[in-house]
């Protein structure tokens, strides 16, 4: 199980995009660590499931310590320009049955630094939080989640 936790605050826009694209590339749900509950958020999940089915989870938190905290059986993966290649670890990753991805809304956090099981780099360039997660998941995955058909799904 893969879920995601944005770290730093981002506007709705933001959450919007980033929320949209770990449902849509095979993540279980998305937490959005040291930022108040955003019922638009919520409201939106909830009518994309209804719409479009599948279950997805989607968190706020008050403290990235929280976040952390609730989530002790994942391993830790932060994506930042500065860790170990993507195409070098991916192999790895697989090896592990839940993984806690996080991205951050600003540069690197030394506290998730510090706790993360793996520095891994998109690129070696600056990208966006939603960029380099929809990459690693679309990595992760090889591809296969783009043919993932969700449940209870309505829309055609």
């Amino acid at each position: 199980m893969i879920s995601v936790v944005v770290v730093g605050n981002c506007n709705y826009n933001s959450q919007v995009d980033l929320m949209l694209s770990a449902r849509a590339l095979g993540a279980s749900g998305i937490t959005f660590a040291a930022q108040r509950e955003n019922k638009r958020i919520m409201g939106l999940n909830k009518r994309i499931m209804k719409r479009w089915g599948g279950e997805f989870k989607v968190g706020f938190s008050r403290s990235i310590a929280e976040t952390f905290k609730d989530r002790r059986n994942y391993k830790i993966v932060y994506l930042t320009q500065f860790g170990e290649p993507l195409n070098k670890v991916a192999h790895t990753l697989k090896a592990y049955r839940n993984l806690l991805v996080v991205v951050s809304s600003k540069e690197s956090i030394k506290s998730i630094i510090d706790r993360a099981d793996f520095k891994v780099s998109i690129s070696r360039q600056p990208n966006s939080a939603t960029a380099a997660l929809s990459v690693f998941l679309h990595v992760f995955f090889e591809g296969r989640e783009l043919a993932v058909h969700f449940k209870n799904q309505k829309q055609t």
